[in-house]
């Protein structure tokens, strides 16, 4: 019998996953699906520009642009935002313990404001 070499139980495949953004699984996707940028924005009547930016992670994708992209992507409009709303949120969760850990009081109450952010999702 092999033992797992770690504790899969423990992982935490959502804060994994959001490490990513949705612009990086929408270039995934689009390379799986053989289609082009100019493609995808010509076909889902999305500029260009507006279609690299999300791919560069330049510009955060809203509903109306979600939902256009879904209709030709391996994912709905619901997963591309629940995608895109991860990947901020470990984005600010990681820059509140930046400036946690470069505030001016004692290790003690860093301590304490850093477990509050532990519990938070993501």
């Amino acid at each position: 019998m092999n033992t797992p070499i770690f504790n899969t139980s423990k992982i935490n495949i959502k804060a994994i996953l959001s490490v990513f953004s949705a612009g990086m699984f929408i270039k995934t996707d689009l390379e799986k699906l053989s289609i082009s940028v100019a493609d995808l924005a010509q076909k889902a009547n999305i500029s260009r520009i507006q279609i690299e930016d999300i791919l560069n992670d330049k510009m955060t994708i809203s509903a109306d642009i979600a939902y256009k992209l879904s209709n030709f992507l391996s994912f709905d409009a619901t997963e591309i935002l629940q995608m895109q709303l991860n990947h901020s949120l470990a984005q600010l969760k990681h820059a509140y313990k930046n400036d946690i850990n470069n505030a001016h009081i004692s290790q003690e109450e860093k301590d304490k404001m850093l477990k509050i952010l532990d519990i938070l999702p993501v």
